[in-house]
């Protein structure tokens, strides 16, 4: 797990590009804190690396790295976890004498290039990458990036140069470099909560999308993309007699996964919540190894977010190396400021604050961790795969006026009472008023099943309603409908599943983990996104993954093998702390700082009318809206910090 930055630009001259350069990767230091290296050549191009020593500790392993015939050099982060197969293939069938320097799979890669190509390669390849390599013999520059977008790569120009790397952090620094805002990016942040790829907070910049490469000539400064994999892999469906054969072979596929992906050089271990996911990958691991497997998790003083005790059950079933932290909110609450720096774009899923501080946790004793990322978007975990068709079965049959008074009635109800409600043993939904006040806002204009998938997943419903000029958005919704039409007929729930993928899984889950992870520079490798396990979770029909609305019901009759149903069968629950009541309380001067006439004065994005009713609304206990606060919050943090560079 490394970072790098680049930039061509023949304006530059060499010795002005090597200070450059050396200059923007230090930025990225936080990402490969064991060596910086840069290169550059005579036509303006500079390469910048910031290595994280995961395999081959030696400076044999070092980047930038040139192939053994000179042809290529690259900057690579990121694991390939069958790269010694590979070799195997380069050696063995190829029947090629190599003399490899070391170990490194950054090495195989460029063999691999050398021998097939980018684009075959691209497809041979197991594992989380995002890589730029350059060919000098065709003068061409290759960008390219995972299948699920599990490491982020940024690209874009300025003036005549074009610019690239792991983070913004880098490219800012960038000499005398001025951004503009991109109102479409911003449009999609106040919808999401984040930015999808390919857009970026910065105009003329962008996220190359997951599974796709850009090709960039250094002759006519032109690029563009290419898609290499798609999520919709056609007649790749292997046959299953029966569930349990699906059970024995998803088992068995998950064991070779999670044995490739534990392969390291340095001290790793398994971040456990206690949940099915991150238990069944700590469960397959301590069957793969002799060792005690090296287990994190964190607790909170507020009992009413903390289940850590659930995790140390877990770990004591399965005799593990258990480290488990109890967080106060003052440790909670003295990151927040951070979180523009650490994210470089407005990023507001709160469960990034407990992901940064279980990895920084987790960081004390080793480098590497597997997590349990992907599963619930593969096999059905979230609720809203099930919940909306279940709603809309009932409320179709009302009529559309009455339907239409009750959203209206729902909305303005306060939701506590109803969380109260669904905490009972009647319903055991606690989330269940926040919930049905969402539910109050869309139904007077639901009409059919998607707009409810919309209700279950949106923050602001229309992001005109926040922002101070008309967003006309829409192309990246036209993307997605796109991949998802390539399958033809499906079920919703699988639909809705595919949707997730391309966009809540890379554009929120994947960048939480890797900013927060990298952050303290912990890599983190999530065996669920592994190519084979996404190739038997698509081929699998529907009643394997979701069953009477119970979802992940294979990945759980696996999990019961080894740990007793009774330790992780729980509603499930994200990684949740209470910015809700802290927006009201320990958070609320800073809350009214940022949110003050002054603050949103200084670009005049916000509607400030429409912005104070929700926050009056929140204090005052009427609704609560602190997906729809947090995202304004962390939109003027991070406004504020980067403010100097942004031409308003």
């Amino acid at each position: 797990m490394c970072g790098f930055v680049g930039f061509h630009g023949d304006t530059f001259l060499k010795n002005h590009a090597d200070q450059t350069i050396s200059q923007m990767i230090k930025q990225l230091s936080h990402r490969g804190p064991d060596s910086l290296g840069t290169w550059t050549n005579d036509f303006g191009l500079a390469f910048g690396h910031a290595r994280l020593s995961i395999q081959d500790l030696s400076e044999a392993g070092n980047q930038p790295m040139l192939s053994h015939s000179q042809r290529f050099c690259i900057v690579f982060n990121g694991e390939l976890y069958n790269h010694l197969e590979l070799r195997n293939v380069i050696e063995k069938q190829l029947n090629r004498n190599i003399q490899w320097v070391g170990t490194s799979d950054t090495e195989t890669l460029l063999e691999l290039i050398e021998c097939f190509g980018l684009e075959k390669s691209l497809n041979m390849a197991y594992g989380m990458f995002a890589f730029s390599l350059y060919d000098s013999k065709t003068k061409k520059l290759y960008l390219a990036r995972d299948r699920f977008g599990e490491k982020p790569l940024y690209y874009g120009t300025f003036k005549n140069f074009f610019l690239f790397g792991s983070e913004l952090k880098g490219i800012i620094n960038f000499p005398n470099i001025r951004f503009n805002l991109d109102n479409e990016a911003l449009g999609y942040y106040f919808k999401y909560n984040f930015i999808p790829a390919p857009y970026c907070i910065f105009k003329n910049f962008y996220k190359l999308l997951p599974g796709h490469f850009l090709e960039y000539s250094l002759k006519d400064r032109n690029h563009a993309t290419y898609k290499y994999w798609s999520i919709n892999l056609h007649n790749e469906i292997p046959a299953y007699k029966n569930y349990g054969e699906a059970i024995s072979k998803l088992e068995d596929s998950l064991l070779k996964v999670v044995e490739s992906q534990m392969i390291s050089d340095v001290p790793l271990g398994t971040l456990l919540s206690g949940g099915i996911d991150s238990s069944l990958v700590t469960a397959l691991m301590s069957k793969c190894s002799s060792k005690k497997i090296k287990t994190f998790t964190i607790g909170f003083e507020n009992r009413s977010y903390d289940e850590s005790q659930f995790a140390s059950n877990v770990a004591t079933h399965l005799g593990t190396e258990h480290t488990q932290v109890i967080l106060t909110e003052n440790d909670c609450k003295e990151i927040i400021p951070k979180l523009g720096t650490i994210y470089d774009e407005p990023f507001a899923d709160s469960s990034q604050i407990p992901t940064f501080l279980v990895s920084k946790v987790a960081r004390n004793d080793v480098t590497v961790v597997l997590t349990g990322d992907g599963a619930d978007e593969l096999f059905g975990g979230y609720n809203r795969y099930t919940y909306p068709e279940k709603i809309w079965k009932k409320f179709s049959l009302l009529p559309d006026g009455i339907r239409k008074l009750g959203g209206s009635t729902l909305a303005l109800l306060p939701y506590e009472f109803f969380d109260r409600l669904g905490s009972s043993k009647l319903i055991n939904f606690p989330q269940f008023g926040t919930k049905l006040n969402k539910l109050g806002s869309k139904l007077s204009n639901a009409s059919t099943l998607e707009e409810f998938s919309d209700m279950m997943s949106y923050i602001w419903e229309e992001p005109n309603n926040i922002l101070q000029n008309s967003m006309q958005i829409g192309n990246f919704e036209k993307y997605i409908d796109g991949e998802i039409n390539s399958f033809g007929q499906i079920d919703t729930a699988s639909k809705l599943m595919y949707k997730d993928i391309l966009n809540y899984l890379q554009g929120d889950i994947l960048c939480k983990v890797d900013r927060a992870s990298m952050a303290v520079s912990l890599e983190t490798r999530a065996p669920f996104l592994d190519e084979r396990i996404y190739s038997q979770s698509q081929s699998m029909p529907l009643e394997y993954k979701i069953h009477n609305a119970n979802g992940k019901r294979i990945l759980k009759d696996i999990l019961y093998k080894y740990v007793p149903r009774e330790l992780v069968e729980r509603p499930k629950s994200g990684f949740a702390i209470p910015v809700g009541s802290w927006i009201g309380t320990e958070l609320k001067d800073w809350t009214m700082e940022l949110l003050s006439s002054q603050s949103l004065r200084e670009h005049n994005l916000i509607n400030e009318v429409e912005l104070n009713k929700y926050l009056s609304e929140h204090l005052n206990n009427n609704r609560d809206n602190s997906a729809k606060l947090w995202g304004a919050l962390m939109f003027q943090s991070w406004f504020h910090q980067y403010k100097s560079q942004i031409e308003v």
